[in-house]
């Protein structure tokens, strides 16, 4: 993939499980996030390290392989930290970050091998502090590829309670949002805990979508046919967006009307993008 693809998906497995890994590899997600934080208990984290190194996960162009590790503050970082090189993984998840340290412990212990592998980090923003720091961590290393946001941590540490609609964490999200654009890079909002409610799931990543997130974390493989549909350019966005551009190029006015909407070079920058990703998750599919 490009160095500008973000997924639009990606499916976190807890890396202690065996046949969950073995049927995320089918799933359709764009990435498959191999859990070693909160999903494993302490007594099994290092079954699931070892489970790490040893599955055998698709590597091809199209599926990432990333790790979520144990924060960088936790007892348990230097022993992930170790079994990274053997897992190979194409992206870090780094958890609950709440400072450049922490994405330098994690860049420094992997230099040896990271710019071969073209290595990406995905610091997680899950608290108040990590907000009010999102600027600094964002570019604390050059292999940071997206932000994230961790919705369940962040509300229990501001103590929110969640309505349907969230508009108690529009705040947070917005902030990270921006900090990511500022700096070109992707980012992935929490995942939705729903898994037998559909509609309410597809107002969640329309939501994320709108505001802004380049794609949504999955917690379970029902969540992610929504969730690439969402994050990808209909058809109907897809033949407007050529036919936007063609009419620009030929009618070679840097202002016009269309279809009763004016459009500028803001609108046609928009209209580019949509034809990159349609291309990009086109050639994903085939």
């Amino acid at each position: 993939m490009p160095s500008s693809y973000h997924p639009r998906s990606i499916l976190f497995v807890p890396a202690d499980d065996q046949r969950k890994i073995r049927n995320s590899v089918t799933a359709g997600a764009d990435a498959i996030a191999l859990d070693l934080e909160d999903s494993v208990l302490p007594e099994k984290k290092q079954q699931a390290r070892e489970l790490c190194k040893t599955q055998v996960l698709p590597r091809d162009t199209s599926t990432q392989i990333m790790v979520r590790i144990n924060s960088p503050r936790s007892e348990w970082i230097q022993d992930d930290l170790a079994a990274l090189e053997e897992v190979q993984p194409d992206a870090i998840l780094i958890p609950k970050c709440e400072s450049v340290d922490e994405v330098l412990v994690v860049a420094d212990a992997v230099a040896g091998w990271a710019r071969e592998k073209g290595l990406r980090l995905y610091p997680m923003i899950e608290s108040p502090r990590g907000v009010l720091k999102a600027a600094e961590i964002a570019t604390a290393s050059n292999m940071i590829a997206a932000l994230a946001f961790g919705a369940e941590d962040f509300s229990a540490a501001m103590d929110i309670r969640r309505t349907n609609e969230e508009p108690e964490l529009i705040y947070a999200r917005s902030a990270i949002i921006t900090v990511a654009k500022a700096n070109d890079l992707g980012v992935v909002d929490s995942p939705s805990l729903l898994l037998n409610d559909p509609e309410q799931l597809r107002r969640e990543v329309l939501r994320s979508r709108s505001l802004g997130f380049t794609g949504k974390f999955a917690i379970h493989p029902g969540q992610i046919s929504p969730i690439n549909e969402i994050f990808s350019p209909s058809a109907e966005e897809v033949t407007e967006a050529h036919q936007i551009l063609e009419y620009a190029r030929k009618s070679g006015q840097g202002v016009f009307r269309w279809n009763a909407r004016m459009i500028d070079e803001a609108i046609l920058r928009q209209m580019r993008r949509i034809v990159d990703r349609d291309e990009i998750f086109t050639t994903r599919k085939s």
